[in-house]
């Protein structure tokens, strides 16, 4: 008897660890991630959320802008500060940490500036590859969110 429920147990313990592999990847299939989870070197039962899901921070298309007078910024506000042909812009620290992407444009040339507030880093992309754009992301939003330092 002994030895049935040894047994028995270390059946359970190999099908909770299956089903807590399971649960992850099918979760991450349901948000759309093309992935061949059975490539792992980790146990994916221990992989945690570690933030919002996939597409989980949107984007800002199409900001607007507004005169440095009219802008609610303290006087110090950290900003992402560019300047391409004359044509100078502010992106606050304060809407990048919750935004992280804007897509923007000055005249015909398409920019992606980005802002990584885990590492506090920012760079900014030309959003055109091989002379085209993409598509809009499907998180795109609308806001107004940055004000040009002239």
């Amino acid at each position: 008897m002994p030895r049935i429920l040894l047994s028995l147990g270390a059946l359970c313990v190999l099908l909770l660890t299956a089903a807590a592999q399971a649960a992850p990847i099918a979760r991450w299939e349901r948000e759309g991630w093309r992935t061949d989870f059975s490539q792992a070197t980790v146990d994916l039962g221990e992989v945690l959320s570690g933030g919002p899901p996939r597409d989980g921070i949107p984007s800002i298309d199409d900001p607007a802008f507004v005169p440095v007078s009219e802008a609610a910024l303290a006087k110090r506000e950290p900003v992402i500060a560019l300047e391409i042909d004359g044509d100078a812009r502010a992106y606050p620290l304060s809407v990048m940490t919750f935004h992280e992407i804007v897509n923007d444009r000055f005249g015909d040339r398409p920019v992606l500036v980005t802002y990584c507030p885990l590492c506090n880093a920012a760079i900014v992309f030309d959003a055109r590859v091989d002379g085209r754009t993409g598509g809009r992301p499907r998180s795109a939003r609308r806001a107004s969110c940055a004000a040009p330092t002239s």
